[in-house]
């Protein structure tokens, strides 16, 4: 049985009344669907070029028409509202075909990242039932097709379809043999308030979660992140981070097609081979984490060029130290902090217009329609200005996560809060300073940092590239911080004391110095970036964390 994911499910976790109305009288939220805004903007330019995948040029004319083939395939095999369609597709063009076609539908997409196994699979796959599953036979050394098999067999859940991409065994229909069908019209009668899509956060430091966002809210947020970059027709963005994140999705999709503009994607990440492809397509957008940027930068440093094309880098995710947004200024790219989650994408929003002071020292202007309030432990909102958890809500927010419990205490149906765990403000001039997690606080003795804080402070070193503080156990103090440091090329990592004096001497209290520094060549990441400072914390102490 399918799941149905459908606006009723969601009622319960629906925002205040009075919040939805003035969002409609304001213009954030309208009636308008995903699927038909895209199609309708595709269609005006169909000779147009919408995809760069390779050496593989796809029109908006082509894509139209193959994501209309592929959504008459979905209706043939009975795939319509509130069915889900599971796609584990690399950044390939046929990703976005498959998008589309579902929300042709009225299906909701559901995208897996390619780093999902069987853990993963076996929680997505149950939570969902799909109806649709997508996936390339192979990809980096992986049988995609056998191990959702296997996971499916497993649950004792049998989709409708199983679509191969780029090739299969018999049980997988090839998407090529799909895409010859004709032509199938637009659903109707799907109801704004909807799901479109169900994306499954990192979890970096718990189980992933399902996240559930409606029409109303993915336009929303497609439409705010096209106007405050000032995205345009002649543009084209570009996207190496995955489409399976919902980040991938609007500035992948979403995003430039409602622009009438293009990407040019890339599905494994090579910075060698990221600034050439960037230049050669002129790429004026993009988005990721601070790893990404730094070694996008660094390729642009070691060309000496300083008039790259990418004039707007949407960095966050993770901590950005200043210095990064600094040197990305020197090369050329237009690099911004901001801050957002699978759960609400855009809390904050700035652009390369504003000063590089608000651009580097704060993570930008809280976005139209969208509320922060920090509080304290006990739940009581803080005075502007001094920090604490954050919550948001907006027009962008989730409507909830599919799992029921996960929404206990983060959710608050009556006021429409969502609570993030992270530490912040917001200053005098409406911008928002992140000051870390409530999870990346290092208690030393009684003593809380953050180690955002100290990794900031870490980056101002010239011979480090990147930096990640974790705390270990420690006989008198409970924990304390230790840095691991990524360093520029060709440079030695200095004496701890050395190190320890720098940061001290940049004002950085001596009970917030590392107690240990250790050289890594990389930092280990999520798909998207993020540090899994888990895996750090496991090295030094060689147990679980």
């Amino acid at each position: 049985m399918d799941s149905g994911l459908t606006a009723s499910r969601f009622a319960r976790y629906a925002q205040p009344q009075e919040l939805l109305e003035e969002w409609r009288r304001v213009g954030y939220h309208t009636d308008a669907l995903i699927g038909p805004m895209i199609f309708a903007r595709l269609q005006q330019t169909p000779q147009r070029v919408a995809v760069v995948d390779g050496e593989r040029r796809i029109t908006c004319g082509e894509l139209v028409a193959q994501a209309a083939a592929l959504a008459s395939a979905f209706q043939a095999a009975g795939v319509g509202r509130g069915d889900v369609v599971s796609w584990q597709v690399p950044n390939w063009w046929e990703a976005l075909v498959v998008a589309l076609a579902s929300w042709r539908v009225g299906a909701v997409n559901n995208p897996v990242l390619m780093i999902y196994r069987e853990h993963e699979l076996r929680q997505i796959f149950g939570d969902l039932r799909p109806a649709v599953v997508v996936a390339p036979p192979r990809f980096r050394r992986t049988d995609h097709q056998q191990l959702l098999d296997a996971v499916l067999e497993e649950l004792g859940h049998a989709p409708r379809l199983r679509v191969g991409v780029r090739g299969g065994d018999r049980r997988w229909t090839p998407l090529t043999d799909l895409l010859v069908a004709k032509p199938a019209p637009q659903t109707h009668g799907i109801d704004p308030g909807d799901p479109c899509v169900v994306a499954y956060t990192s979890g970096t430091t718990a189980g992933a979660k399902g996240v559930v966002v409606d029409h109303r809210g993915l336009v929303a947020e497609t439409r705010q992140m096209r106007d405050v970059w000032g995205l345009a027709w002649q543009d084209r963005t570009f996207m190496p981070a995955p489409l399976a994140h919902l980040t991938g999705l609007t500035v992948g999709l979403t995003v430039p097609f409602s622009a009438g503009a293009s990407v040019a994607l890339m599905d494994i990440w090579d910075p060698e081979a990221a600034v050439p492809l960037i230049e050669r397509e002129q790429c004026v957008l993009s988005s990721g984490t601070p790893t990404f940027l730094e070694e996008i930068v660094s390729q642009y440093e070691r060309r000496g060029e300083q008039t790259s094309c990418l004039r707007q880098y949407s960095v966050g995710g993770a901590a950005v130290p200043p210095s990064l947004i600094e040197r990305s200024e020197a090369a050329g790219v237009g690099a911004f902090r901001c801050y957002g989650m699978t759960e609400h994408l855009s809390a904050t929003i700035p652009n390369r217009g504003m000063p590089i002071e608000v651009r580097r020292d704060t993570d930008g202007p809280v976005a139209p329609g969208t509320e922060i309030s920090c509080v304290d432990e006990e739940g009581r909102v803080l005075a502007p200005g001094v920090p604490g958890e954050i919550r948001v809500r907006g027009p962008e927010r989730m409507l909830a996560y599919i799992g029921e419990g996960d929404n206990d205490g983060v959710l608050d149906p009556a006021e429409g809060w969502f609570s993030t765990g992270d530490i912040g403000a917001v200053d005098g001039d409406g911008c928002l300073r992140i000051m870390g997690r409530i999870k990346d606080i290092i208690n030393r003795g009684g003593e809380k940092f953050s180690a955002r804080e100290m990794e900031d402070v870490i980056c101002r070193h010239p011979v480090v590239r990147q930096a990640a503080v974790v705390p270990v156990p420690d006989a008198r103090y409970g924990e304390v911080p230790v840095a691991f440091v990524v360093l520029v090329e060709g440079a030695e990592l200095p004496a701890s004391d050395a190190l320890a004096e720098f940061v001290q001497g940049q004002g950085l209290a001596k009970q917030k110095t590392p107690t240990g520094w250790t050289r890594i060549d990389a930092l280990p990441i999520t798909p998207f970036g993020k540090v899994k400072k888990h895996e750090l914390v496991e090295r030094l102490t060689g147990a679980s964390a």
